[in-house]
């Protein structure tokens, strides 16, 4: 379009369309639910739960339009898109937008009336200019305008939540065109290429007849020339795990089916190096096959030789061998032809990390003054909502907490849930509004805290049980506080929202999300 602006359009009536998106869970550690992404027949991209996230979202983005239709008859759902991070989605009538922390940027818009499953055309536009103002459009209808704070970065796409399924049927990009971002997705290419070029002999891991030499926790079994996990049940500890001992690059190719699970999730190097990637299981019964690769700090993922998935967590600077593990959750999964090719000639530490925006939400969704008004303080992966010092760190989508953790954000009124475990006993205090309120006792094991402070009263619950609490009637600002001794207790979850008066806002939201990887 001149001046270095570029645009792009995708009409998926081909599957290598896809070539230049990457597919992820919409809210990967919000709980184990079905999600999926796939080119329909027709030329549509379908999504349930979903996020598609183009290649280019490092670049300045400017604008993003897409043709969506919400299926299910047009009930349930969300459908949106996102413009370096922003969001726009439109449910039951209604367009809501947010920031990349989740902020609220606007309340309930209501658009035209339109048949409940017909195509609507969402548009997110940034017009650069001494105070860049954002722009939302349904249909070509102009419903917001507003400034924008600071520089948006995150990825720029579309994606489906809220239970429903979304169909995307074109989709148009608009980009200050970036000469160092191309470079380096050419020097990514390029080190791939290298690491092709040292693979050893493919290794079949498993014929079927048997484990071979994985090992197994839960409902694993071998029969008939197929692996077959059953998980007991959803959650931590519930999931049954395949695993060996495997290599740190390698390329690993198999095929599964999606039986009853409601997760599949597949790490190449398990341990303190981990690159999971959560697989879709939308297709029951039908067998797809992957090809996962990870070169040092470079890791894909490819679902029938279109669809690219982004990892759960990018591959950092730690790089180790670890294990490759399967993981079902909620249900059944079938594994087959098992087959690792090592990468033999990289040098640990060489070769560059992946320059791609992740397709994963940084802030809370849905909508911002509706629903149940939880948001999500700690999302699997970020602790930019908690106060920065002591040895808090994330493993395993898990934040270990082996002395004190305290939020960012303060409040007057407010309402906490923690669900959380540990291996021994420890004694937990908790301190809101500036005042130390309750001591506990953390039995082994996983449980939830509530800690809810409104008015001049405060109640602390532990698994729904009451607890005695002191102090906390002060109603005055002030952050939440947990001090371990005993510990380490990890956080799988952690959540708050207003419990009554106006009070200050929630403070910042999950912060960014795990790093790029290719879309």
């Amino acid at each position: 379009e001149g001046r270095g602006v570029w645009s792009w359009t995708y009409r998926f009536d081909a599957a290598s369309a896809l070539r230049d998106w990457l597919a992820a869970a919409r809210n990967p550690y919000s709980g184990p639910e079905p999600w999926g992404v796939r080119r329909e027949g027709r030329g549509a991209i379908w999504l349930r739960g979903g996020t598609l996230g183009w290649t280019g979202s490092g670049q300045k983005m400017l604008k993003i339009e897409a043709t969506l239709r919400l299926g299910d008859g047009g009930t349930g759902g969300r459908a949106g898109v996102l413009l370096s991070g922003i969001e726009a989605w439109v449910d039951q009538g209604t367009l809501w937008l947010a920031a990349p922390d989740g902020r609220a940027i606007s309340g309930r818009i209501p658009i035209p009336k339109a048949a409940p499953d017909a195509a609507f055309v969402l548009e997110l536009e940034i017009v650069p200019q001494q105070f860049p103002q954002l722009h939302a459009r349904v249909n070509g209808a102009s419903l917001h305008q507003s400034t924008i704070e600071g520089d948006p970065r995150g990825v720029t796409g579309v994606f489906s939540d809220g239970g429903g399924t979304v169909l995307c049927e074109a989709v148009s990009v608009r980009a200050e065109r970036d000469a160092k971002l191309e470079e380096q997705l050419s020097g990514m290419a390029a080190f791939l290429a290298k690491a092709e070029g040292t693979a050893g002999p493919a290794k079949t891991l498993s014929d079927g007849t048997n484990l071979g030499r994985f090992g197994s926790r839960g409902g694993w079994t071998a029969a008939g020339g197929i692996l077959r996990g059953k998980s007991a049940s959803n959650g931590a500890g519930g999931e049954a795990v395949l695993t060996q001992p495997s290599a740190r690059n390698a390329r690993v190719r198999f095929r599964y089916a999606a039986g009853s699970a409601r997760e599949f999730t597949v790490d190449l190097r398990g341990g303190p190096s981990r690159l999971p990637f959560r697989l879709p299981v939308d297709q029951k019964g039908v067998w797809r096959e992957v090809e996962m690769v990870v070169a040092e700090r470079i890791a894909t993922c490819l679902v029938d030789g279109v669809l690219r998935i982004y990892p759960l967590e990018p591959a950092g600077d730690s790089i180790l061998a670890g294990d490759l593990s399967f993981l079902a959750g909620g249900g059944e999964i079938a594994v087959d032809d098992v087959v690792i090719e090592e990468y033999q000639g990289l040098v640990a530490g060489e070769g560059p990390t992946s320059p791609l925006a992740p397709p994963v939400p940084a802030g809370p969704q849905g909508p911002p003054d509706g629903g149940d008004g939880w948001v999500e303080l700690f999302d699997g992966r970020s602790t930019a909502n908690f106060q920065k010092g002591g040895k808090n760190v994330v493993k395993g989508a898990e934040l270990v907490v082996p002395q004190e953790l305290e939020t960012e954000g303060q409040w007057n009124d407010a309402e906490f849930e923690i669900e959380f475990t540990t291996d021994q006993t420890a004694k937990v205090s908790i301190s809101v509004r500036g005042q130390n309120v309750a001591k506990l006792d953390l039995r082994p094991g996983r449980g939830t805290l509530l800690v809810r402070a409104a008015g001049n009263a405060v109640e602390v619950r532990l698994n729904d049980k009451p607890q005695k609490v002191s102090g906390g009637q002060d109603n005055r600002q002030g952050p939440l506080r947990l001090r371990v001794d005993g510990g380490p207790i990890r956080v799988i979850r952690l959540r708050q929202r207003m419990a009554g008066g106006p009070g200050p806002g929630p403070g910042p939201g999950p912060g960014p999300g795990p790093g790029p990887g290719p879309k």
